[in-house]
Formats: structure tokens, C-alpha cells, sequence
């Protein structure tokens, strides 16, 4: 029987239907299996000590309620709303069950459409007549996501209660610099405490991943500099910090995610378990050295 379901795991490598249909034990299984083919060893839950294997530890044992609460896109942005202030989140022009009750008259020209329950569920448009003139296609994409329990794509536990909903909002664009480079700034919180930067990079289509501590210094578990590609510190760095602390004071590990606009800072959300726990480094130690950050 195993012998069967890999040969159909490895088919439809581990989707949808397979995990909504099968029992725990099952799912259990393949999850540690996808865990191997990914980082090359098998995961540790009752002893951890990497950083991965922790992610794991903590998304079974830790305020699991609260993590569902502000995974929830929509949630997470009253939360932010109440903490910080609306001037923080991207506007939301409008919230429904279904993409053929969204009133597009109401709409500006460039908008943001989202799911609120998963990884990637959006479309961006700057045009909104080029948008409806593919209304079929966009109406399939939700008709998809609003399908999907994201919990059964990545058994990630945080996803599997979240009342599912689209909602529109306002498009907010990152600050470039003059090579015209997109970037996203996070901050990776152990225990209450901001301790290093991840600074992601999209330039020509290819994407890099920078690490600093908090004095700026680059660390070793991502890309290194060049005179081509070199980062900054955030212009709102001092804000992100302070949010980031406070966003993450409940928590033995979280990593806080900010955009920066040409006049003001966006707070993205807050991630759990970075790529579903199966975060991959250039080498094994630095998963361990993280690891070590996160008491559990």
C-alpha cells in the first residue's frame, strides 16, 4: 500500500485531493517525507533543534488560536488597524464570499484582489478595464482558491480554520532605488526579540535573500553583496523595529513582514513557518545556529 501512495505522491507531488482524503497518520507521514526531499534529513518534532524542526515544534504547541487569528489576512489588518493604525495597511475597498458580488464600479483603476486564507492567492492590476476583459480567467483563479483549505497543500495548522473570504484593496507598490530593484523587509523575532533583517530582492526577475543583525552587518545564511546588488538599512527602520517587538512579544519565534512605499511603511503580516517550515540553507549549520535562537 505505501509502495502505491508514493508512486502517487510522487505523481502529483503531494496535492490537494490526496491529503483531503487521507488520514493523519498518512499526511504525517508524506509531511516528513517532503520535509527529506526538501532539506535532506528527517525532522526531529519531539527533540528539535534546528530552525526548521522548531518551526515545526512551535506550530503544534503554541498559541495555535491566536497564530489562525492573525494568519487570516483580514483579521491580521484589524489587528494592526486597533495596534497601530489604518495608515498602516492597505486600504480595503471590499470583502465578499464570491467574485461576482464585488462591485467593479466602485473600484479605482489599479487595485489589489486577494484571498485571505493562503500562500500567493492574489492578482494586481494597474488597468481595470484590461482586468475585466479577462474576468473569465479571474473569476476561475477565486473560483480556485476559494476551493482550497490551505491547510491540506502545506499541513500547516494555522491555515485550517480560517473562514475564507476575498476582499480588494488598494495597490501599493515597493520602493525601488534608481536600478529600479523591488524589495521586501522582514524581521525575524526569537522570543519577544528582533534579531535579524532578511531583505528580499527581485531584480530582472531573479530574487535574493540578505541577512543583517540589527547594527546592519551582514550574516551568512543568504546572499552575499556586490557592487551590483548591495543593500540599506529601511528608511523606517526605527518604526519597523518597534512594531516588530510588539507584534512579536507573544511569541518564541515570528517573522514580521513590512513593505516600503515611496511616502509610507506597510505591515505585511506575520509568518509563522517561513516557506512551511522548509526553509532551505546553503549550508546545514546555519539551520542548526538559528535554531539555537528559538527557546523552546
Amino acid at each position: 500500500m505505501i509502495k502505491a501512495l508514493d508512486d502517487y505522491f510522487e505523481k502529483t507531488k503531494g496535492l490537494y485531493p490526496f491529503f483531503l482524503v487521507c488520514p493523519f497518520f498518512l499526511r504525517n507521514y508524506y509531511w516528513r517525507k517532503n520535509f527529506y526531499n526538501n532539506l535532506h534529513y528527517y525532522p526531529d518534532i519531539k527533540q528539535p533543534k534546528t530552525y526548521n524542526e522548531k518551526i515545526w515544534y512551535l506550530l503544534k504547541h503554541e498559541l495555535l488560536q491566536r497564530k489562525t487569528y492573525l494568519t487570516d489576512k483580514l483579521n491580521f489588518k484589524e489587528y494592526i488597524i486597533n495596534t497601530f493604525g489604518s495608515e498602516y495597511v492597505a486600504k480595503t475597498y471590499q470583502i465578499t464570499n464570491n467574485f461576482d458580488n464585488i462591485d467593479w464600479s466602485k473600484l479605482p483603476e489599479k487595485f489589489a484582489l486577494k484571498a485571505n486564507h493562503g500562500w500567493d492567492f492574489y492578482i494586481l492590476t494597474t488597468n481595470k478595464d484590461s482586468f475585466l476583459k479577462k474576468s473569465k480567467i479571474m473569476k476561475s483563479n477565486t473560483n480556485y482558491w476559494m476551493r482550497i483549505n490551505f491547510y491540506y497543500q502545506s499541513l500547516e495548522p494555522q491555515y485550517k480554520h480560517i473562514r475564507k473570504k476575498l476582499y480588494v484593496e488598494e495597490l501599493t507598490c515597493n520602493a525601488m532605488n534608481n536600478d529600479q530593484v523591488k524589495r521586501d523587509i522582514s524581521f525575524h523575532c526569537f522570543n519577544g526579540v528582533p534579531l535579524y533583517i532578511e531583505t528580499s530582492i527581485v531584480k530582472e526577475m531573479e530574487r535574493f535573500k540578505f541577512y543583517h543583525d540589527m547594527e546592519w552587518n551582514l550574516m551568512p545564511f543568504g546572499e552575499k553583496e556586490t557592487s551590483e546588488l548591495k543593500t540599506t538599512p529601511p528608511i523606517h527602520f526605527s518604526k519597523m523595529y518597534n512594531f516588530a517587538k510588539i507584534m512579536s512579544s507573544d511569541f518564541k519565534y515570528v517573522r514580521c513582514d513590512f513593505r516600503e512605499t515611496d511616502d509610507r511603511l506597510i505591515i505585511g503580516e506575520m509568518t509563522f513557518s517561513p516557506w512551511a517550515g522548509m526553509v532551505r540553507f546553503k549550508n546545514l549549520e546555519h539551520d542548526y545556529l538559528l535554531g539555537e535562537k528559538i527557546k523552546i
